[in-house]
């Protein structure tokens, strides 16, 4: 079993059903969406798996010893440490080759929740075994990101940190051309538009392969949501 510490928007929101609909699959029900374009299914694939999502806190093995419920009071302790902010509008952009949707420019705020979460439920972890660490290299990392894998389990934490709602897996620039303006009409309706970040969300994966599923979504403290 693994857990991770996501962004998940609210499951009501537009933003959410979008992104479900856009995936094929509701991470809070666990439940199949029709497709937006049963074009993009072989694209959607892999995302699918870890629902729409913003990494916070990458999958990890818990601490053999450690109670669950331990983890979960310090994770809503460190939520009740952030105010709920306004990340920056929302636009699609191509990262690595991977289809994403990313709040315009840098949000303090967010890099610092991010930072947090990695780093006060770090003693919860397991570290990654060989098989893990083999293929996290594979993508080519310089020598931070292997330094920060070696010692948080994941190369893109703290000023490697790029918060993103991965939409395909690595596309060609052919793939590319046709796919984003799909894109484009589909999340019309919020690109633009300031991600909410107010909660952190707590998912699992039953057993390895299989689809993460949202457990518990944790709110920030309430604050009028502005700009940070």
């Amino acid at each position: 079993m693994r857990y991770a510490i996501y962004y998940t928007p609210d499951s009501e929101s537009l933003l959410h059903k979008l992104g479900s609909s856009w995936l094929g699959r509701d991470a809070y029900t666990n439940a199949e969406v029709e497709h937006a374009d049963p074009r993009l299914t072989e694209y959607t694939m892999d995302a699918c798996r870890y629902g729409f999502h913003g990494t916070l806190k990458a999958p990890f093995r818990m601490k053999e010893g450690v109670s669950f419920a331990s983890f979960e009071s310090a994770l809503r302790n460190l939520a009740n440490q952030h105010e709920s902010f306004l990340a920056g509008q929302l636009e699609l952009r191509i990262i690595d080759g991977f289809l994403a949707l990313v709040p315009e420019g840098e949000s303090v705020a967010l890099s610092h929740l991010a930072a947090d979460c990695v780093q006060h439920l770090d003693d919860f972890r397991i570290p990654p075994g060989e098989a893990e660490l083999r293929k996290r290299r594979s993508s080519g990392l310089t020598d931070t990101q292997d330094a920060l894998l070696q010692r948080w389990g994941y190369p893109y934490v703290f000023e490697e940190f790029q918060f993103h709602m991965t939409l395909t897996s690595r596309l060609s620039d052919e793939e590319a051309a046709w796919i984003l303006p799909i894109a484009q009409a589909h999340f019309a309706p919020v690109l633009g538009h300031n991600l909410s970040v107010d909660a952190v969300s707590l998912l699992v994966e039953p057993d390895d392969g299989e689809d993460f599923v949202v457990r518990d979504r944790l709110s920030l403290i309430y604050n009028a949501l502005k700009v940070a």
